[in-house]
């Protein structure tokens, strides 16, 4: 929506014709209004982008313990195996990972799930659950579970928050549902 506010504010500006002092000062004020929303839209990118990583940080840490491996040697091989597009610029500029550990890591892992809870007005949680098969056939499962605010829920929880009457949103990272 922010997209869209700045492309109709850009649109507007484009299209002015006016000189007069008047129409100056409106054009200079569409243009401070467009860099705000812009701003804002880029803030709010940036928090998204920040709760992703705090996710793939909760992943990979609590992975580690299982296969033994370097949380760091995780994390891409995390955001490959979920092939996540919000995830991607994270790891960007790390070395892609060894295709035998991702390989391994989709051998273990069964599901990853993210779960967002609004039960308050101020009040949130991030719950992420990875349901893996170590150590043989039983099924076990990893949870780690987050307060936050509802103001730090990424955008479009946010949004689902003030749009449902559903009290959380939960998201399958691994395996992608088609």
């Amino acid at each position: 929506m922010l997209d869209s506010a700045g492309a109709y504010l850009k649109r507007a500006l484009d299209l002015r014709q006016d000189e007069t002092l008047g129409g100056r000062v409106i054009t200079f004020g569409m243009r401070l209004l467009g860099d705000l929303v812009k701003q804002v839209a880029d803030d709010v990118a940036s928090q998204d982008l920040a709760e992703v990583a705090l996710v793939y940080d909760v992943l990979s840490s609590q992975l580690a313990t299982v296969t033994g491996r370097l949380p760091d040697e995780l994390y891409p091989a995390l955001v490959e195996l979920c092939d996540d597009s919000a995830a991607r610029p994270l790891v960007a500029r790390v070395p892609r990972p060894q295709p035998a550990l991702v390989a391994s890591l989709r051998a273990l892992v069964l599901r990853i799930r993210v779960t967002y809870g609004w039960p308050k007005a101020t009040d949130a949680t991030r719950v992420v659950q990875v349901m893996h098969r170590a150590g043989g056939a039983k099924v076990m499962a990893i949870t780690v579970e987050h307060s936050m605010s509802r103001d730090d829920l990424p955008a479009h929880v946010r949004g689902l928050a003030f749009t449902t009457t559903e009290r959380s949103a939960s998201f399958q990272l691994f395996p992608r549902s088609s």
